[in-house]
């Protein structure tokens, strides 16, 4: 029997953006969040994991006080289980704030991907 997972990307990106507006280290995040830092890690690694168990992404979402139904779709979050621990709606927003696209993807110069003039 496998566990359900659901995929890492969404909490990838979140980490990611916090990391970016903060400035802090895999180190820090782990530490200022009470995460596992081998996880965070891995997370914002070059080659983070495609799926995370639903029990860690749970995990992940109450440590960080967040809704799962804010990170995933409603099936996805569904599998996380229901939001039944404090959240902050601020926390959510982290990952809208920083316009970067998907992840590895770098937005070009100019129209034909040359620099602008």
């Amino acid at each position: 029997m496998t566990a359900e997972a659901v995929s890492s990307r969404p909490i990838r990106e979140w980490l990611t953006a916090w990391m970016i507006i903060t400035g802090d280290s895999p180190e820090t995040i782990a530490k200022g969040f009470d995460l596992d830092a081998a996880i965070v890690a891995e997370l914002l690694g070059a080659e983070p994991p495609r799926m995370l168990e639903a029990t860690v992404a749970r995990e992940l979402c109450i440590k960080l006080r967040l809704d799962p139904i804010e990170l995933w779709r409603v099936a996805s979050a569904g599998t996380v289980g229901p939001c039944d621990w404090p959240v902050d709606s601020a926390m959510a927003e982290v990952s809208r704030v920083v316009p970067c696209g998907p992840i590895g993807v770098r937005a070009r110069s100019g129209s034909d991907g040359g620099p602008r003039s």
